[in-house]
Order: C-alpha cells, then structure tokens, then sequence
C-alpha cells in the first residue's frame, strides 16, 4: 500500500518566503521555489547532511552505521537523498529511531507516490520532503541527483561525507562545499585522504556529541 494523496506546499525564494523556515547556502544551490511534504518545523531543526559514494569501504561502512545508532534517538534531522547503497542502510537504522528525516528525492513532489512506510513519520511530524524539481522533472536522472545533493548540503548545518570516490561526482561537490565554509566532516581513514585534503574534519570517539554540539560550542 502506497500513500497517493498528500499535502505540497511551496516555498518561493521570491520575496524571501523560505524565510526562517529555509536557509539555504546560496554558493551550493538557489532553487526559484522548493516544494514540501511533510513537517516544515524540521527545516528550524539541527539539521545533519549525510552523502556517500555508492562505492564505500567495509571498516567505514560500520562506522557510519555505528554513527547512525547513535543519532537515531536524538533530537537532531538528518538529510539525505538516502539513494546510495550506504544511506539506503542509513535510513533503515533512522527509521527505527525517534530523530527528523528530510528526504530530497531526485525528482519532483509532484505525482510521486509516497512509500507506506513513511506514513507515521509523516503522521508524527517525524518526515518532511522537500524538492526543488519542477513537476516536470519526474525521473531521477544523473544531473538531477547531483542537484539533489547539493541541496542535500545547501539545507544542512553540517554535512557527513563518509567516503567519497577519489575524482567522482560526490568528492567534486564536496570541494564546492569547502569552499563555502560549511562544516565537512569524515571519518579519518586511509581511504578519506581526499576529504582530509580539501579540509574536512575527522570525526573520532563520541562522533554524534561532536555533530550535536552547535558551532562555536566547547565539543
């Protein structure tokens, strides 16, 4: 069973509507309007931006489980496209928790059918939706997941890059983010050595108290 009728709700970056409910970081993405489903509250929250490569080692593939464990009962949002194999997994650990989800699918709210699952997270204020595609923009193609993500990371307060394929697509967008001061962070690893290089931080022990804490705080 799939939920078919849902609510939309349009923000338009004209006359500055996304207002305190949307602040986006104008360098990664200026979408006209962004569409809603769900709980705009969880735009105000803490928000955690989770990309990964499709391809990720096995040891940071566990860590990043580990991380989500940690994250999934607590008060903050997470972020994601959830479309690599990794987030895919992600989401399974959050779903199970008490924590926000805002999902950025590839494509338009328009039309897409929404899984059953997510209906009592929508129910409980836990799941918002949001997407700047067009009602055109029905299939998820190569340019529009890239868009995606920059969205993904436009919205978040800091953004978790697990793994990212030296010389692909998620390592480019990460550079872009360095370069607008937004927190990146990584698990420090050999095969992270890219990350480290363009500035992103290593996450150690008691990595979600360090996601939690607010910028300019003592974590």
């Amino acid at each position: 069973m799939r939920i078919q009728k849902v609510e939309t709700v349009t923000l338009l970056a004209e006359g500055s509507q996304y207002g305190d409910r949307l602040a986006l970081t104008p360098g990664l993405v200026s979408p006209p309007f962004v569409d809603i489903i769900g709980s705009d509250r969880l735009l105000a929250s803490r928000k955690i931006g989770l990309l990964c490569s499709i391809q990720c080692p096995g040891d940071i593939i566990l860590k990043t489980l580990d991380l989500m464990q940690e994250l999934r009962n607590t008060e903050v949002c997470v972020a994601s496209g959830f479309h690599s194999p990794l987030e895919q997994e992600c989401l399974k650990v959050l779903l199970s928790g008490s924590c926000g989800l805002i999902v950025c699918p590839a494509r338009s709210l328009i039309g897409m059918r929404i899984p059953a699952g997510y209906r009592p997270l929508l129910e409980a204020g836990r799941l918002a939706l949001i997407s700047q595609f067009g009602e055109h923009h029905k299939r998820k193609t190569r340019e529009s997941a890239e868009e995606r993500n920059r969205l993904v990371a436009a919205v978040s307060d800091v953004v978790v890059v697990p793994h990212a394929v030296p010389g692909g697509r998620t390592e480019s967008l990460c550079q872009e983010i360095a370069g607008q001061d937004k927190r990146l962070v990584t698990f420090e690893s050999g095969h992270n050595s890219n990350l480290m290089a363009i500035g992103a931080s290593a996450l150690g022990p008691g990595a979600s108290s360090e996601l939690l804490a607010k910028e300019g705080s003592d974590l």
